[in-house]
């Protein structure tokens, strides 16, 4: 009978010590709240960060990865025009300089369906008590970009939100900015690294870029996802890291559960890439990193583990 006894207290205490073991893979509340689309990329973008500066001198403002912004004494204007030359205004700077980091912000490097190279796009926001400030065309702000390469190529384009024909969400699409404008490579003596400066037209979504050119017939690509994985709780993105340049795969079809390019963009066959799904089922979260060779006519059976929301943003992070 001790023995009996015995043996169940071994088995008991194993039962509860696997339980313990058991990997809690998400929640984001201690009681199980809904995943969601919002908190994936609110939580993961990075961060729009706050400056105050006076307006009527000259100012500068440096971003966490060193993005830096130079305002002249009348570089700002209301919206009636005028020069706005005193008191204070807030600049709001978000930095999304690499593939990964624009992943997470939910944002591509496209222009009407175009891959674009990218040096690295910003979001800048300018307002003084609350009421939005404009850039003046005769003393325009100068932006730095830090890049790890330079190219003579590059020009501003500048970001708006648009909603595909196949979809409900905005992406965003990049237009090249005014022809005159042109951005040099260059060596920021304060982030101490190769860069870009350039002058600002807008104050708004900015990227430094060029159309990326190819000699390679182009091709479709089609990433089905299990059935669970729809195109309301999912989003499908190819990462491609020799050119700094992200796409979302915006095209759907419920019959099949399949995710691909809209019928007038396509990419290079042989262009090495990262599928990225990133899904929000219930209360938890999917994701899958997968390295592909494009091939023609591509078809790509995704297989999304479920992992905690940080673990998820850290992994594409680390791209």
């Amino acid at each position: 009978m001790k023995d009996l006894m015995k043996m169940a207290m071994i088995i008991a205490a194993i039962t509860i010590t696997m339980a313990a073991c058991k990997k809690e893979v998400h929640t984001s509340g201690p009681t199980g709240t809904p995943a969601s689309k919002a908190e994936f990329f609110s939580t993961g973008a990075p961060a729009v960060q706050r400056f105050t500066i006076t307006a009527g001198r000259y100012s500068s403002i440096t971003g966490a990865k060193g993005t830096r912004v130079q305002f002249d004494y009348s570089s700002l204007l209301n919206s009636a025009g005028a020069p706005v030359t005193s008191g204070s205004v807030t600049v709001e700077l978000q930095e999304m300089l690499t593939g990964p980091q624009m992943i997470l912000a939910g944002k591509t490097t496209t222009s009407g369906g175009h891959l674009l190279i990218s040096g690295g796009q910003v979001y800048l926001h300018v307002t003084q008590n609350g009421s939005e400030l404009f850039v003046n065309p005769a003393d325009k702000p100068i932006l730095t970009i830090p890049t790890s390469s330079q190219s003579q190529r590059m020009q501003l384009f500048v970001g708006s939100m648009v909603v595909p024909p196949s979809g409900t969400d905005s992406v965003i699409d990049w237009a090249p900015a005014d022809t005159s404008v042109t951005v040099n490579p260059t060596y920021d003596s304060v982030s101490h690294s190769n860069a870009y400066s350039l002058p600002i037209t807008d104050f708004r979504y900015i990227n430094c870029d060029y159309f990326y050119s190819y000699n390679q017939p182009l091709t479709d690509v089609h990433i089905t996802l299990p059935s669970q994985n729809r195109d309301t709780n999912s989003r499908v993105y190819l990462y491609f890291p020799s050119i700094n340049s992200v796409t979302e795969l915006t095209g759907y079809s419920s019959g099949t559960n399949t995710f691909d390019l809209t019928s007038n963009y396509f990419i290079p066959i042989g262009i090495q890439a990262n599928v990225v799904v990133v899904s929000w089922v219930g209360t938890q979260y999917y994701y899958q990193i997968l390295p592909i060779t494009v091939t023609s006519n591509m078809q790509v059976t995704a297989a999304p583990v479920a992992e905690t929301l940080s673990n998820i943003q850290a992994a594409i992070a680390a791209m």
